[in-house]
Parts: C-alpha cells; structure tokens; sequence
C-alpha cells in the first residue's frame, strides 16, 4: 500500500529542494551590449552542461547582508539561527566573479590596474560584513 500523502517535519524549504551554488556577477553594467550579453548567457543557461547554478546580478558592493555585531549572542553549537539557510543559500553568494574591462595598449594601464584592484577590495569589503 503506498501512500502519496506528503508529511510536514517541519524543515526549511531550503532543505526540500535542491541546492544549487549563488553565484555573484560584478562589475556589469547592462546597457553596454557586451557586459548584457555576458549576463544573459548565465542567467538563460543556468542549467547548462556546467551544472546548475543560480546567477545573480551584484550592483552594489554593500548589498550583502550585515553581521549582527554584538546586538545577538551567538546559538548553543548545533542550532542554527532562523533565516540562516535563506542568508547563506540566496542573498550571499558562494563566489563573486568580477568583471573588469582592460586595455592592454590603454595609455593608463597602471591606474586602470590599481582602479580593479580597489573594486576587488570594495567587492571583498562588502562581502565581510
């Protein structure tokens, strides 16, 4: 006898379905043709032969999350605090791709070099908050 009834255990809906990696595209800009093009061929192939994925547009380096300084204690080991799966599965990304255009004739190489860095270090920035 089978029974198709399904039973709530009362887990996370982010444990019933299947996880897939939060993946972070920065430094696009959409209405330039080329940087629409790249963020059109992640967002429409997202379960291509890399595997599954889900994409998402960072625009601003502090739209990350903040860590609760001090204003809540940490649980006992082993219990999680409520929306964590919901924090850690879909507003923080499992990695950030940043994209950066570079010339390598342009005039200014070298401040164009310390202009990426200083976006990687705003994007690492943001991210540790």
């Amino acid at each position: 006898v089978t029974c198709d009834m399904k039973v709530d255990v009362g887990l996370p809906d982010e444990l019933l379905s299947p996880l897939y990696p939060n993946i972070g595209l920065a430094g696009l800009n959409l209405k330039n043709p080329l940087h629409s093009s790249i963020w059109d061929a992640f967002s429409t192939n997202m379960h291509s032969d890399n595997g599954p994925g889900r994409y998402m547009l960072v625009k601003d380096y502090n739209m990350f999350p903040k860590r609760n300084e001090g204003t809540n204690k940490p649980p006992p080991n082993g219990i999680l605090q409520r929306g964590w799966f919901n924090k850690h599965l879909n507003l923080i990304p499992a990695a950030v791709i940043l994209f950066y255009e570079l010339d390598w004739n342009d005039s200014h190489w070298a401040e164009k070099q310390l202009d990426c860095g200083l976006q990687l270090n705003y994007l690492r920035s943001g991210l540790g908050n």
